[in-house]
């Protein structure tokens, strides 16, 4: 009962962060351009994002993402296509306060235009954690794989056996969930700082973008 207690609670956590990411990441993102452009930062800045434009903030992470996934679940590419072309739609609302879809279509007429370069930069700037992932994935399948055929040709499955594939496969998961979370925890940072030195790049008030 309380593992079905819990995989609600864990559900319900994923969506109200998919919700309020944009205002999460917009506090984070100033703090970075303010570095960049040389101007003093704090811990508070961190959390700007709950305290101006909320709403567009929370629209843009949104949003970009609800549609982002329905790309990738109808048609890999277009959501690959839309993810990169979205990257700066919240950053543009926290620094230059535009509208959530006004930064989204200012978004991804810039970014189009550098397009395939704006996706090297995005594939190395997480590399670590794509390799990680990539790592992981490979391992608990192998290990899903070579546990079911070792039930499987048993003839009728044993449920001893069962449990001991179902702790063989949580004993390999485990090490490697924080494994990925600590990648994560390493790369963010020098991952985020690398999107906003792009975003300074395209969008900083050195150049004038258009439309």
């Amino acid at each position: 009962m309380a593992h079905q207690r819990g995989l609600p609670v864990r559900s319900n956590g994923g969506i109200v962060y998919g919700v309020i990411r944009g205002v999460f990441y917009g506090g984070l993102y100033l703090v970075f351009l303010k570095r960049i452009r040389n101007q003093p930062a704090s811990v508070g800045d961190a959390f700007a994002g709950f305290k101006l434009d909320f709403a567009q903030l929370l629209l843009a992470g949104f949003v970009s993402s609800l549609l982002s996934g329905l790309g990738f679940l109808f048609c890999i590419m277009p959501g690959i296509y839309l993810l990169v072309a979205w990257t700066f739609s919240v950053p543009l609302v926290a620094d230059k306060r535009l509208e959530f879809w006004s930064a989204m279509e200012l978004s991804r007429k810039i970014v189009t235009r550098v397009w395939f370069p704006m996706f090297g930069l995005m594939v190395i700037a997480f590399v670590p954690l794509i390799l990680v992932n990539v790592i992981a994935g490979v391992k608990i399948s192998e290990v899903v794989f070579s546990s079911m055929q070792g039930i499987m040709g048993s003839g009728q499955p044993d449920p001893k056996r069962v449990i001991e594939m179902v702790m063989n496969i949580f004993k390999t998961t485990l090490p490697l969930a924080l494994l990925i979370k600590l990648v994560f925890l390493l790369n963010w940072p020098f991952a985020l700082g690398a999107l906003m030195y792009a975003y300074e790049d395209l969008f900083g008030a050195r150049t004038t973008p258009t439309a």
